[in-house]
């Protein structure tokens, strides 16, 4: 019986591990320019370029606080453009229009792909200890009370997003490219968070940030 109940709290413990593992976002693939020029990350545009408003909001303002954090300058193209800045414009337009506010590149994030999958999630069957009071035996006594956690379909959504910066100059370099995944975000504040950390994290692994 003590068997089963530790087995019982070791299956929760997992869960819990692998919920709150599963919550951070994975870099799936990245590539960064070997020498890129020195004045390239000096002042970083971030446009988002999604579907939903506040998932882009969201984005762009969470990756300006990691670069901020980084000691890079940086701000959201919502704030400086608004949200429909560039539309009806060609890209000798977009590119002078970028040069005059004095940025060295941009970060374009960009949702690649975003699916639902359907999941079963098996049940839980753990045994549990309740203490008890026999008026027969006149001492308390240990009982373990069995509970069956039934099975159930549960929908999971895949985010897979991409972030790419080029220099605003002669040359438009491509320094700098990255995929990530994330699964099952629980708003779009927590998706802009976690895709901005782990972008980061590989922007400073590849030496473009400190």
């Amino acid at each position: 019986m003590k068997r089963s109940y530790l087995q019982g709290v070791l299956v929760a413990l997992i869960v819990v591990f692998l919920t709150t593992s599963c919550n951070s976002t994975r870099v799936l693939s990245s590539w960064s320019y070997p020498s890129p020029p020195e004045h390239a990350m000096n002042k970083v545009l971030v446009l988002g370029i999604m579907p939903r408003m506040d998932d882009r909001d969201n984005i762009e303002r969470a990756m300006v606080n990691e670069f901020t954090n980084a000691g890079v300058a940086a701000n959201t193209a919502t704030s400086i453009f608004g949200p429909r800045g560039f539309v009806g414009m060609d890209e000798q337009q977009i590119t002078e229009k970028l040069r005059s506010t004095g940025f060295t590149s941009v970060m374009i994030v960009s949702l690649v792909d975003r699916e639902k999958e359907k999941r079963f999630v098996p049940g839980t069957r753990y045994v549990a200890p309740r203490f008890g009071h026999s008026r027969f035996y006149r001492r308390y006594w240990m009982m373990y009370d069995m509970w069956y956690s039934p099975g159930y379909f549960r929908t999971h959504v895949n985010y897979v997003l991409e972030a790419d910066i080029f220099t605003i100059d002669d040359n438009d370099a491509l320094i700098y490219s990255a995929q990530t995944e994330k699964w099952d975000p629980s708003n779009s504040r927590a998706l802009g968070e976690s895709f901005a950390r782990a972008i980061a994290a590989d922007l400073r692994s590849n030496g473009l940030i400190r």
